[in-house]
């Protein structure tokens, strides 16, 4: 070892917290020695008495240097962990293990004393003794467990035994999976494994296989309008008033509000989706960037695509039978269609009357809090504070002001909420003599009557329908009978509410 190495090795000793710079230090001289390949190749096979000269060659120059480069790192360490390696080397060695001395002024002696622990000869290591090496090698290629064809994938375990992952998992025991397998391993065999990158099996991915996950969480857009979440639900299984077994909902992702739209075909759902377009966009003067939607025919329909690539909205589609893509949608269907069963089970409503109920629900949703978003849909979408103080119970009696009643005629009737009309203060009621629903802001609720004089509905069934004969028929008047909404006597059509 030259005196300018000795140098380089006792300037910057390691100390526990200079640990890049002396690695990089350390690279330097091995380097510069021609020893760094010690730390970069494996030791070559011991070379037997049988071996050629260039096997024997080989394996002696890579120890002789890897004992080098093992003095190297020694002399670079500081005192302390110099001692402390030797006390760990003895503890190692049950105090038989090397001893190392290093002395100053450019010169290095070094004494190495250590001991074999398998055929406690002086002077090498086990992990150099020829006797060990060759009875290793022997064990190795008479181990119990046969290696099958190289083509198959096999497992290592701690004695250093082959067993086909395979064979073992696979045809021996029903086809078991890669967990099951590393616990026999850990439980049966000796130690656990230690490749477990098997190739699949044909055989249990046709028995087992399943759905994938879905974990991960999806974009949530920055701005109204930059992310629309749309979803059709229907054929109901009843007619709603109006002839409508469809609606459609449109869903902004910044702020959760929504807009639901009945209809009575699955075609008119572009029709929907332009009033819609048109509505929000002079509202917040904004485009619509994205439309996301399951594979549903209204939304593949050849028509409703031109539409979108004619007016820059980008398409996305969940994958098929992935349904948690479009998840937005599809939970917030089942939150309209679970708070629409409960609205129209604590009424005594027809359920055709579900239209209103979801028109109802919708409304709800929009002014109430969400944990999606931090402020309430509504204040999001409009930027003021909703006011919950016209919220009414769905379906409890009202006497609704008579416009123009005669001398002795009474000057109230009897009806039923049933929801809040678009953009109108007031509300929607029914009256069940002459079969209409009608608007009026003129109106006295009798809640408390109706909550202690309530009594549930024995049975409600409302879902989407999957068969003709599961259709249930309107039970007042005809199912295609539409509503007459009239205001003081003036007609006025059924409108669409919000929804987040």
């Amino acid at each position: 070892m030259s005196s300018s190495i000795i140098a380089l090795l006792k300037k910057d000793q390691l100390t526990g917290k200079n640990y890049a710079m002396w690695k990089s230090k350390l690279n330097m001289i091995l380097v510069i020695a021609d020893l760094r390949f010690v730390l970069m190749e494996k030791c070559p096979p011991f070379s037997t008495k049988y071996a050629s000269q260039s096997v024997r060659d080989a394996y002696d120059r890579w120890t002789k240097a890897n004992d080098e480069a093992h003095l190297h790192i020694l002399a670079s360490m500081s005192d302390i962990l110099s001692e402390k390696h030797e006390i760990m080397k003895r503890k190692e060695g049950k105090g038989k293990g090397p001893t190392i001395a290093v002395e100053g002024k450019g010169k290095t002696k070094v004494v190495i004393k250590g001991k074999c622990f398998h055929c406690n000869v002086d002077e090498h290591w086990k992990t150099n003794c020829s006797k060990y090496l060759v009875k290793k090698k022997e064990k190795e290629e008479t181990s119990s467990f046969k290696q099958l064809e190289e083509s198959e994938m096999t497992l290592k375990v701690g004695t250093g035994d082959v067993i086909s992952a395979r064979a073992l998992g696979d045809a021996k025991l029903g086809h078991i999976n890669l967990d099951r397998i590393e616990r026999l391993v850990k439980n049966v065999l000796p130690n656990k494994l230690e490749d477990d990158s098997l190739p699949p099996c044909e055989s249990y991915l046709e028995g087992k296989m399943t759905k994938r996950p879905f974990t991960g969480k999806g974009y949530r857009a920055k701005e109204p309008l930059e992310l629309i979440h749309s979803d059709l639900c229907g054929p109901m299984n009843v007619k709603a008033r109006g002839c409508f077994e469809y609606f459609i909902s449109f869903i902004d992702d910044y702020s959760r509000y929504g807009y639901l739209y009945l209809m009575e075909h699955k075609s008119e759902a572009l029709e929907k989706f332009k009033e819609y377009k048109a509505e929000v966009e002079n509202l917040l003067s904004k485009k619509i960037k994205i439309l996301r939607s399951d594979r549903g025919g209204e939304y593949m329909d050849l028509r409703f695509q031109d539409y979108m690539i004619e007016h820059g909205i980008q398409s996305q589609l969940s994958a098929p039978s992935t349904h948690e893509q479009n998840g937005v949608s599809e939970r917030r269907n089942r939150t309209l269609l679970d708070m629409v069963r409960s609205m129209m089970s604590y009424t005594q409503l027809p359920s055709s009357f579900w239209g209103y109920a979801v028109e109802t629900a919708v409304h709800i949703l929009n002014n109430v809090s969400s944990k999606s978003v931090s402020e309430t849909p509504f204040e999001l979408w409009r930027g003021r504070k909703p006011s919950l103080s016209h919220f009414r119970i769905c379906g409890c009696p009202t006497h609704v002001l008579v416009t123009n009643p005669k001398k002795l005629k009474p000057r109230s009737r009897l009806c039923q909420f049933v929801g809040y009309p678009k953009e109108t203060r007031g509300g929607l009621f029914f009256d069940l003599q002459e079969n209409r629903v009608f608007v009026s802001t003129n109106a006295t609720f009798l809640e408390e009557d109706h909550m202690r004089d309530h009594k549930p509905r024995s049975k409600l069934v409302l879902n989407e329908a999957t068969d003709e004969s599961t259709r249930v028929v309107d039970e007042v008047g005809p199912s295609s009978r539409v509503d007459e909404t009239t205001t003081s006597g003036q007609s006025h059509p059924s409108q669409s509410l919000r929804m987040p």
